[in-house]
């Protein structure tokens, strides 16, 4: 169901919603599910240096990879920073293999696709 207006979702765009969900979802926000979700906003006042990015990818790559909390549906094959901004916003288009029954276990469907990413501090 989307969480934007209450539609039903299908296929890739309720995969896209659920990486979206997983990674802007800070680590320890969850009442139940305390290890769900990505610190990738940790990085938001840190120098675009190549270690930080090496930092944020590896933040990426564990939080999808995660049996119990990642998205069963989307393999992830490669991930590319676009652009980084000096107010601290990075964009990213994570790029993967979408199986639309990888939430039964069937892996056998896969079909390349891309998620662009943007992480940025929330104004409030």
């Amino acid at each position: 169901m989307s969480e934007k207006d209450g539609s039903l979702l299908y296929g890739f765009a309720h995969c896209q919603q659920s990486l979206h969900k997983c990674l802007m979802t800070r680590v320890g926000t969850r009442v139940l599910r305390r290890h769900y979700g990505c610190d990738v906003r940790e990085f938001q006042d840190a120098n675009a240096d190549p270690a930080t990015i090496l930092r944020l990818y590896q933040a990426i790559a564990c939080a999808l990879d995660d049996p119990e909390c990642g998205e069963p549906g989307f393999s992830l094959q490669r991930i590319d920073l676009t652009k980084a901004t000096r107010e601290g916003t990075f964009h990213f288009v994570l790029r993967g293999i979408f199986y639309p029954d990888g939430h039964l276990g069937d892996w056998s469907h896969g079909q390349e696709r891309q998620f662009p990413l943007e992480v940025c501090y929330d104004r409030v």
